[in-house]
C-alpha cells in the first residue's frame, strides 16, 4: 500500500493496523503550520472580545443589578473559552516510547509513553445534514484522532482535517507500530453509513475479546 492509498484510508476509515510498518524516523511530528496557529489565537481572541463586549453593555443596567449579571458573562465567556481550548496543541510528536505535545495558548509542554494509553480514537463529522455530507465527501470522515490515556486525563487531539496537522498520518502509523512493540493491539470496527469505520484501537487486553 502507498502513501496515496493510506492517505485515502486515513481520510474515511482510519489505520489499517495490519499494513502498519516501521517509521523511517525515531522522531514523527504532527504540527499546525504557523499561519493555522496564528489563524486559532486570531478567533480565540475575537470570541474573548465579544464576552467582554457583552460585559461592557450590562455595565449600564441601574446598580447593583448589572454587577452579578456582568460577573455571569465573564465567567461564561471564560469557561466556553476554556472549554473550546482546553486540548488545542500546536504539535505533537513521538520519540521511541515518548509521546510529547505543547499546548497552543500556554506553552506548557507535556510528556507521556507509549504504555499510558488506553485507546485511539477517531472523531469524525456526524450528521445527515446536506451541510455534514458535503463537509464528509469533501474533507474525509476522519476529523482528527484522539489520543486517551488509562489515567483519564486529557487526550492528545492529532487533527486531519478543519484545521489539519501536517504529518497526521504518518505520526499516528508511528504511534500504532510503537503500541506493536510493546503488546498485542487489538482494532474494533464499525459501521457508519453503510461503510466500515474505526471505532477505536486499543491493548488485547482492554479490547474484551
Amino acid at each position: 500500500m502507498d502513501a496515496a492509498d493510506r492517505d485515502e484510508l486515513f481520510r474515511d476509515f482510519g489505520i489499517d493496523v495490519e499494513h502498519i510498518t516501521k517509521p523511517e524516523y525515531r522522531r514523527v511530528r504532527a504540527e499546525f503550520s504557523l499561519l493555522t496557529i496564528i489563524g486559532q489565537w486570531a478567533g480565540t481572541v475575537v470570541m474573548s472580545s465579544i464576552g467582554l463586549g457583552m460585559a461592557y453593555v450590562f455595565f449600564f443596567i441601574p446598580w447593583p443589578v448589572n454587577l452579578p449579571i456582568m460577573l455571569l458573562v465573564l465567567a461564561g465567556t471564560a469557561w466556553l473559552i476554556y472549554f473550546a481550548t482546553r486540548n488545542d496543541y500546536s504539535w505533537v510528536e513521538l520519540e521511541d516510547n515518548v509521546i510529547r505535545a505543547r499546548h497552543m495558548y500556554t506553552g506548557r509542554l507535556i510528556e507521556r509513553t507509549v504504555d499510558e494509553i488506553k485507546e485511539l480514537v477517531p472523531r469524525v463529522i456526524l450528521g445527515h445534514s446536506a451541510s455534514a455530507q458535503i463537509a464528509s465527501a469533501w474533507m474525509g470522515r476522519i476529523r482528527m484522532m484522539e489520543i486517551r490515556f488509562q489515567d483519564g486525563k486529557a487526550p492528545f487531539q492529532v487533527c486531519r482535517s478543519d484545521p489539519a496537522m501536517s504529518n497526521a498520518r504518518e505520526f499516528m502509523e508511528a504511534l500504532v507500530y510503537q503500541m506493536s512493540q510493546h503488546g498485542e493491539v487489538a482494532t474494533e470496527v464499525t459501521t457508519l453509513d453503510g461503510r466500515p469505520l474505526l471505532k477505536r484501537i486499543c491493548w488485547k487486553q482492554l479490547s474484551g475479546d
